[in-house]
């Protein structure tokens, strides 16, 4: 761990990339699917709740979390339905970074 700044860190973190990328097609049935953060997530802030997978309007997805390096991965528990469109919500302020912030 180096220190590189005097001030707490106040920035919140920021997703940077989605796999697989929005508007994604012909994607396996089983496919996980990961999300890359700015920030290293507090592992106890990751659940149903901060980081919902469902059919696009639809009710979340059961299924398990990991996290690792900056990136939490969604495995389903049953493998997603052909020709339907999901998305993936982060709602504000449900997933902290380790310096706390939302």
């Amino acid at each position: 761990l180096f220190v590189h700044d005097t001030l707490p860190d106040a920035t919140p973190p920021v997703v940077n990339r989605v796999i697989p990328a929005p508007d994604a097609l012909n994607q396996p049935l089983s496919t996980r699917i990961g999300i890359s953060f700015s920030d290293g997530i507090e592992y106890a802030t990751i659940d149903e709740t901060s980081v919902i997978v469902r059919p696009l309007g639809g009710q979340p997805l059961q299924g398990t979390y990991s996290y690792q390096f900056g990136i939490i991965n969604f495995t389903p528990k049953f493998n997603l339905d052909p020709n339907k469109v999901y998305e993936v919500v982060v709602p504000a302020g449900g997933l902290k970074d380790y310096a706390g912030n939302p």
